[in-house]
């Protein structure tokens, strides 16, 4: 039962935490999300894109 217990953590700490290293700036809705991204944030649309 244990086991069952630690792969459930496990497999939830991996799905949380791989959006975060994703790097997809199409998926950032905020300027903090964009430079975690690597983006470049445009604040007059409000959008983030791939840096050049």
């Amino acid at each position: 039962m244990r086991t069952i217990a630690y792969a459930l953590a496990l497999a939830l700490g991996v799905a949380f935490t791989a959006s975060a290293f994703a790097g997809d700036v199409t998926m950032a809705k905020t300027k903090a999300d964009c430079d975690k991204a690597g983006g470049m944030w445009d604040a007059t649309t409000n959008t983030c894109t791939a840096k050049q």
